[in-house]
């Protein structure tokens, strides 16, 4: 189960072209390989301006306040996306990650500044990201369950799918799965036990995030009613053939949950009257 994160409107992220970019223009092919020459140069420059020589043809200062700027905004997001990550690893620890992100991520594949932190979750889920034995195991998991809560947030609003019974799943919805305890992690935790997790983050109906830890069959429940449009009696069938059992016998054991998701505004039933939790 992975997190989808809609479009949102944002700042510009990009590199801005060098002033002989705008100059080229349309047709002139023969200056087609020295731009292309003259961009990797930046870009590699920007990436690692510690060891990539400066390109030839700038103003040093120019360039090394703009490499600078560029850094610092990608590192401010995610400072910003992550408190929690950065106070169990440490700051000095997340600089460097966010260092290495800057050097070798994906962070330039967007417009969008809000998009660089899901950048980042993916740098640091890539199998072929650098291990590092400082680190905890659990960190990329922690990373995407902080992240889920800005995906949720920025998300744009769409129409509901009501599903045959009238029901429809909550705006932005994400479903989380994780192979650590990402809830309950903290600064007071000595060591975190491996434990299969599911969470999922959505916005109530006052646009406020909210978090709702599930059981795996839940979680399973939810997936299938993301599938299918929230067609609640042909999820349970579904599961019913999976786990083989009735579908009636699985629609009465889980007719409680229903009512619990409707309470906490997970599931709506659009043009009536949420009912309240319990206690």
């Amino acid at each position: 189960m992975t997190a989808r994160q809609g479009p949102n409107k944002g700042q510009q992220a990009d590199t801005a072209p060098a002033p002989e970019a705008h100059q080229a223009g349309v047709g002139q092919a023969s200056s087609a390989p020295g731009l292309a020459r003259m961009q990797g140069d930046w870009s590699a420059y920007f990436r690692q301006p510690g060891i990539v020589p400066r390109p030839t043809g700038t103003e040093p200062r120019r360039i090394d306040v703009y490499v600078s700027l560029l850094r610092n905004n990608i590192g401010s997001f995610i400072h910003q996306c992550f408190p929690l990550c950065e106070t169990l690893i440490g700051t000095s620890h997340l600089e460097a990650l966010i260092d290495r992100f800057f050097a070798e991520g994906r962070w330039h594949t967007s417009p969008f500044f809000h998009e660089i932190p899901k950048a980042f979750v993916d740098f640091l889920q890539a199998e072929d990201a650098p291990a590092d034995e400082s680190l905890p195991p659990w960190l990329a998991e922690l990373a995407h369950y902080e992240w889920l809560e800005l995906a949720v947030e920025t998300a744009p609003d769409v129409p509901l799918r009501v599903g045959p019974q009238g029901l429809a799943l909550c705006p932005a919805l994400q479903l989380g799965g994780y192979a650590y305890p990402v809830h309950t992690i903290g600064a007071e935790d000595a060591e975190v036990v491996p434990a299969t997790t599911f969470v999922a983050v959505y916005r109530d109906r006052q646009h406020q995030v909210r978090f709702n830890v599930l059981t795996p069959a839940a979680a399973q429940l939810l997936d299938a009613l993301q599938d299918n449009g929230c067609d609640w009696q042909a999820a349970c069938e579904q599961l019913a053939s999976h786990w083989r059992l009735a579908a009636d016998e699985l629609a009465g054991q889980v007719a409680p949950l229903q009512q619990q998701w409707l309470a906490d505004e997970l599931l709506l039933r659009p043009g009536t009257a949420q009912p309240t939790a319990a206690g």
